[in-house]
């Protein structure tokens, strides 16, 4: 039995040129899963004609699925592994500058047949293989924009608390420039205020200044009569 021969395909004529399109349904392709195990016990086998081959399925996935040519020589690879691990006649040497189908019109049909069911393998290997690449990047840019995004819940909440800080800073700024602007007032209404008791004072020193100078000018007068009436009294 060849790896994958209890399964059925409808296309099986038309494989080549097959288009590499990945599907997330690939995760629960249990058949991929089972042949990656398989292929990955077959890579660390004493068989060195498995492990080269694998080893350059799951090294160039990637290529191999854009480029039949590629993918093509691989299964023919695979084919020739299987046909010498289980006693069979291995495949005849297909010259790399020769085209793949010439090497193919070589084989017989079950050796085709071989080969067809390596060529869907390396499909599914190769499918599955993206699969997990794709959810492993999936799963790493989740967790990165997990992470960015608490990073900016954190950086919001920052910024929200230090604007209620902003908030109630400006609140006692504001209640301080009202205090000053109140004390300002009546600082200003105290000076007005003692302007008027100045001019008060004023106006009272000018009356106090001008009665003396009054009494001075009656005092001195009283004293020359009093000096004239004196005279007067020693003269008689």
């Amino acid at each position: 039995r060849t790896p994958s021969s209890d399964r059925t395909y409808s296309n099986g004529g038309n494989f080549r040129g097959s288009s590499a399109e990945f599907s997330i349904d690939a995760f629960n392709d249990q058949n991929g899963v089972k042949l990656i195990d398989n292929a990955q016990k077959k890579m660390i086998s004493s068989n060195s004609c498995w492990q080269n081959a694998y080893q350059h399925l799951f090294a160039g996935c990637s290529e191999i699925l854009s480029v039949d040519d590629k993918r093509s020589r691989l299964a023919w690879h695979l084919s020739d592994c299987f046909q010498r691990d289980s006693g069979r006649s291995p495949f005849p040497h297909c010259d790399p500058k020769a085209s793949i189908a010439s090497c193919l019109r070589t084989l017989d049909d079950l050796a085709h047949k071989v080969y067809l069911e390596f060529y869907l393998e390396t499909n599914t290997i190769c499918y599955q293989l993206q699969a997990y690449a794709f959810k492993h990047e999936t799963e790493r840019l989740v967790t990165e924009l997990k992470s960015s995004a608490q990073y900016v819940e954190d950086k919001l909440d920052n910024i929200e608390e230090k604007s209620e800080l902003l908030l109630q800073d400006s609140k006692r700024i504001h209640g301080s420039l009202d205090l000053i602007g109140s004390h300002t007032q009546k600082v200003a209404e105290n000076a007005r205020n003692l302007e008027g008791h100045i001019d008060s004072v004023l106006i009272h020193s000018q009356n106090v200044y001008e009665q003396t100078t009054k009494i001075a000018l009656s005092q001195s007068q009283l004293q020359e009569g009093q000096e004239d009436m004196k005279r007067s009294l020693d003269d008689g």
